[in-house]
């Protein structure tokens, strides 16, 4: 099997679906386009991105859903207009999955005109198929429910923070993507406490990207890395 990272080799080689008896790791394309797009920006600003979940047309189909409930999304949005209050010298941009949110229905009427209202926030409305990985690339820290993007920039070597903004699932994301208490936040309080010190304490920087590395394997500068394993690694495979 080719795999990213070795906590897929960790967990893969124990099932007993698993046939492979080999595992190679061959890096993370995605956190490697990441840091190369950071490797071009000259100077960063003082940005704090915020990933959204998607939020359906229809109220009553999200109802029974923690991610994508309306309600949920909304108390969201209001914690971003307080974190971003509290942290005015840093810009704020917000990206949900899509702008339905924004687009469709009025039930978040009084936090965009919040959000219109508040210098440091923009919401990103250009879904362009790199645009994500180029916001992730400028940002100090990144702000999300779990998410892959959150994974392929904290691969990258981004601080990041997984804000259970919601308790229903936390359980499980606490067992699935266990990533220690310098990343969960469970609370608006926990995620006050941890962007300070994710923008203000270096030691934690050192910690995130040994746990980074540990979990995800080192992030190659070099664009070509990926393709040049997998070709090597089947090379060799073809030849024995």
């Amino acid at each position: 099997y080719f795999v990213n990272n070795p906590y897929q080799i960790k967990h893969l080689s124990k099932s007993s679906f698993i046939t492979a008896k080999t595992f190679q790791q061959v890096g993370q394309v995605k956190s490697e386009f990441i840091n190369n797009l950071r490797l071009k920006v000259k100077k960063k600003k003082k940005t704090i991105t915020i990933f959204g979940f998607d939020v359906p047309k229809n109220k009553y189909y999200a109802f029974h859903d923690p991610l994508m409930n309306w309600k949920n999304q909304k108390n969201f949005l209001q914690d971003i207009l307080k974190i971003s209050n509290q942290f005015k010298k840093y810009n704020f941009i917000i990206r949900f999955k899509s702008l339905t949110w924004l687009i469709n229905n009025r039930y978040f009427d009084n936090e965009v005109k919040e959000i219109n209202k508040t210098k440091n926030i923009i919401i990103s409305n250009e879904y362009s198929h790199a645009k994500a990985y180029k916001i992730c690339a400028n940002s100090s820290l990144i702000i999300s429910r779990w998410s892959s993007i959150m994974d392929e920039a904290y691969c990258a070597g981004i601080p990041v923070i997984m804000y259970n903004y919601y308790g229903l699932s936390k359980n499980i994301i606490k067992k699935y993507f266990d990533y220690g208490n310098n990343i969960n936040a469970n609370n608006l309080d926990e995620l006050i406490f941890l962007i300070k010190k994710k923008i203000s304490n270096n030691n934690i920087k050192k910690l995130d990207n040994n746990f980074s590395k540990k979990l995800y394997g080192k992030v190659n500068n070099n664009k070509n890395y990926t393709k040049n394993i997998i070709r090597n690694e089947l090379y060799s495979f073809i030849n024995k």
